[in-house]
């Protein structure tokens, strides 16, 4: 239906182009007593026939600044909250599976939707207690959760960087700033990639017709510098050339995330792949009876340690983790599960502190969506994940700690699920076992380390000269002497009290676990037994004492202690009680608040042990 203003015989007002109603009418207000549709801002009276459209914004959400004419004449209203939808939305339509639905609303109503859909059953004013929201489509009710989050990110991302997003830029929530700021991190990229990668699939397959039809999608020249045929031209492509790196070119000029020398042509990686297959082969003589040869050894090729690096750069290991998975994202993940399998004595280091860093977040009651809060784009690419990995939506995070999470309803399905992921991982523990000591991190305070006698009089003193003594310290050295050997890292150790001597228990030598681990997938019981390196002299825990504060850090007998204060440590148990009594007096001297000063230790960052998990990953590098 077309409106025309009506016009006086004595009018000399030039006459306003065609409305659409359902684009502009939203903004026009009807005169029941002349019959006329007028616009509800002032027309320009001047030899120019420009006119403004003043766009509505909903009380939650930020105002927009007013679109340009070109905008204007190519904006839709969103059906259910009647606001104007933005490039990003109209770019990025809802993937619904049925070929004849073009139905589409915004970028906010789809996050309503979204957060209603994570609420539990809800009770209706009759009394029914079975009403839940799906991520359906309103229209056709077609299964939307698979792909509703993808579009949900692309949106939020594209507008960011949309001439629309930039220029109301000051009105930006804390969200959106967030989000801004990280869009150039590794893994927000490769999420956004991905689910473009899965919208142009979708597009191409179930969407042709609707690409070609929808006229807003072919207006093309008011999307600058996103561009439109940038990323569905090619869904009406004869050659179905739908991966092509031009179309990403225009990221890189604007704030952007995704880098045209960052793209991964996946096309070109299959032929290369199957290309190569000839010079990963290799052949070799076997018995049939005796099978192959134990001193044989299946030779490397630089392909095959191409595959394992790039495998191990996406890597993620929770059982390095110490529990902690759940409380930390999936960047900090693949950083901690990195830093354990580089091989490396002080990343060993570095992971044992991040590691202590998350452990101390989690007693003081900081949740999961407390520690995402720099940015709910985690959060989403998460979900995004599940969804298409068809797992059930995690639980979200309690609000505190105190708190019992809800039970949830029991379900046969969930269970057996549940069971089958408890069995694999053991299945994996048994077959790559993790070394008897891992890295820790752990703080003494100077209250810990001092008797009650002398807190009281250094409390307001500049200087002492008490030490800390050997029985007030929380844990009791002894000297002990490293093989050399990596074998040592699965060695466990029993401290005897009385006599002070170490008795050590070797793991069998067709321990099949930790033949598999030292020999890197070779099962040869002679791998590991040779030296590694020359033997060295070693401190370690004895005995924990002083009222528990060791044992709650998760210090054990038979820990191995390596760095005091941050600095590598070589030396013999008294050595390390007197380093320890020294840097108790000069931090009493030089710090302020004698509550906030520590003593620090790292245990077990040791040679065996970083080997040890250097080889493990690679294992589970094949084995995933």
């Amino acid at each position: 239906m077309i409106l025309q203003p009506t016009t006086t015989e004595n009018t000399t007002t030039p006459t306003t182009p065609a409305i659409t109603s359902n684009s502009a009418c939203r903004n026009t207000m009807v005169d029941t007593t002349n019959n006329t549709c007028r616009n509800s801002n002032t027309i320009n009276n001047n030899s120019t026939n420009t006119h403004t459209i003043q766009t509505q914004t909903a009380a939650s959400f930020p105002l927009l600044p007013p679109p340009t004419e070109t905008e204007a004449d190519n904006m839709l209203d969103c059906p259910i909250c009647l606001n104007a939808m933005t490039e990003s939305d109209i770019q990025h339509p809802l993937q619904c599976k049925s070929k004849h639905c073009d139905y589409n609303f915004c970028m906010h109503c789809i996050e309503n939707l979204v957060a209603a859909s994570k609420d539990d059953f809800q009770e209706a004013s009759d009394g029914n207690q079975h009403v839940k929201i799906y991520l359906n489509c309103p229209n056709c009710r077609s299964n939307l959760s698979e792909t509703i989050r993808d579009t949900l990110l692309i949106r939020k991302a594209d507008y960011l960087v949309s001439p629309q997003g930039i220029r109301c830029k000051s009105t930006w929530t804390p969200s959106q700033q967030r989000l801004h700021s990280v869009l150039h991190h590794e893994d927000i990229k490769q999420a956004i990639a991905k689910a473009r990668h899965y919208e142009e699939e979708f597009l191409r397959t179930h969407h042709i017709s609707i690409a070609e039809e929808w006229s807003p999608l072919n207006s093309y020249d008011h999307l600058s510098p996103l561009n439109a045929s940038d990323t569905l031209s090619t869904v009406s492509d004869s050659e179905g050339d739908y991966s092509s790196k031009e179309n990403y070119d225009h990221f890189a000029l604007n704030d952007g995330y995704f880098s045209p020398d960052e793209y991964d042509d996946h096309d070109s990686d299959d032929d290369d792949d199957e290309a190569s297959d000839a010079e990963d082969e290799c052949g070799f003589e076997m018995d049939l009876v005796q099978g192959v040869h134990k001193s044989f050894r299946l030779p490397r090729t630089e392909r095959l340690l191409q595959k394992t690096a790039k495998v191990r750069e996406d890597m993620i290991d929770k059982t390095l983790l110490r529990g902690l998975a759940p409380v930390m994202t999936k960047a900090e993940q693949k950083k901690a599960t990195q830093l354990m399998v580089s091989g490396d004595v002080s990343k060993l280091v570095e992971a044992a502190k991040m590691l202590r860093s998350m452990e101390r977040n989690t007693r003081r009651g900081v949740t999961r969506c407390q520690l995402v809060k720099r940015s709910s784009i985690y959060g989403l690419i998460d979900e995004c994940e599940q969804a298409h990995n068809r797992r059930k939506p995690a639980i979200t995070a309690r609000p505190s700690l105190l708190t019992p999470p809800p039970m949830p309803r029991p379900n046969p399905v969930t269970r057996g699920q549940s069971c089958v992921r408890n069995l694999e991982n053991a299945e994996f523990l048994q077959s790559h076992p993790l070394p008897v000591r891992m890295p820790k991190y752990v703080e003494f305070e100077f209250s810990d380390l001092l008797g009650p006698c002398q807190l009281p009089s250094l409390v307001g003193a500049a200087g002492f000269s008490s030490v800390v003594s050997s029985s007030l310290f929380p844990a009791c050295f002894v000297d002990d002497v490293w093989n050399g050997t990596i074998r040592d890292a699965y060695t466990r150790t029993t401290l005897m009290p009385l006599t002070g001597s170490i008795v050590r228990h070797e793991p069998p030598l067709n321990h099949k676990g930790v033949l598999n681990v030292l020999g890197e997938g070779m099962l040869d019981q002679d791998l590991g037994v040779g030296r590694f390196d020359v033997p060295k002299s070693r401190v370690m825990i004895h005995s924990l004492q002083g009222g528990g504060s060791a044992g709650k850090q998760g210090i054990l007998p038979g820990d191995v202690v390596t760095h005091l204060n941050g600095q590598e440590f070589h030396g013999t148990a008294k050595e390390l009680m007197k380093a320890i009594e020294a840097s108790v007096g000069s931090s009493n001297r030089n710090c302020a608040d004698f509550g906030e000063c520590c003593v620090s230790l790292v245990l077990n960052a040791e040679a065996p042990i970083a080997e040890a998990l250097r080889r493990r990953g690679n294992v589970a590098c094949l084995y995933t």
